[in-house]
């Protein structure tokens, strides 16, 4: 029943409860918070939790604090390619860790990560695009978030919480001997794009495997 009170969830920001809470018998692991007025998009909202229990009696922590906004269209640099590991230590899988370098929220389940492999950019022959998450994922203003294809492993072996990581079902190709990375939203534009080779490693790194390239600023072009 406390699952169900509407005293137990709060927005901070507008200190609102919810009008009404719903499960859905077919979806155990969300509740739905019904309000009477909608929420501005570009903001960031706090919602508070308290005193919910789920169905197996396993109480959530004491003030509980989710964030969440209504997302935004993305242009052209507003997410950006942050880091990406294509030679990973065995039985590590490749990443590609995105910035969200704008005020606004975005929702990934509108974007696509790729790789171009052969042709000459902005037109190869031959691009691979995987879906980054199949239900909406809220990226927040000035965050992180890690692509790969097993979360677990990933912070293991870089010792690293995996909050802000996403488990993708499939991923591009990334060739040690290099390509272009791409990301792209859903109805074909393009976000973000970034070469990427084994030679543009440090030249005195004796290994490379399990080192990623990261970019050196936010304001450079990728």
């Amino acid at each position: 029943a406390n699952l169900l009170s509407t005293q137990n969830y709060l927005v901070e920001e507008l200190s609102e409860h919810p009008d009404q809470v719903e499960t859905n018998p077919m979806d155990p692991n969300y509740v739905g918070l019904i309000f009477d007025h909608g929420f501005e998009q570009g903001l960031v909202y706090t919602l508070l939790i308290n005193g919910v229990t789920n169905c197996v009696g396993n109480a959530i922590e004491a003030d509980t604090k989710v964030q969440f906004g209504i997302p935004n269209d993305i242009a052209e640099g507003e997410i950006l390619i942050n880091e990406i590991l294509f030679d990973p230590i065995s039985p590590g899988v490749d990443y590609v860790e995105l910035y969200n370098n704008t005020d606004k929220t975005f929702d990934l389940s509108t974007l696509m990560l790729g790789v171009i492999r052969e042709g000459t950019f902005p037109n190869p022959a031959d691009t691979t695009l995987k879906e980054i998450a199949s239900e909406s994922r809220l990226f927040l203003p000035k965050t992180y978030v890690l692509l790969s294809t097993d979360s677990e492993i990933v912070g293991q072996q870089y010792a690293c919480p995996t909050d802000n990581f996403v488990q993708m079902a499939s991923f591009p190709s990334y060739a040690n001997a290099g390509g272009t990375a791409i990301l792209m939203g859903r109805d074909g534009a393009l976000v973000d794009a970034m070469y990427f080779s084994e030679k543009m490693h440090y030249p005195l790194l004796k290994v490379t495997k399990g080192v990623a390239l990261e970019r050196v600023s936010f304001d450079q072009p990728s």
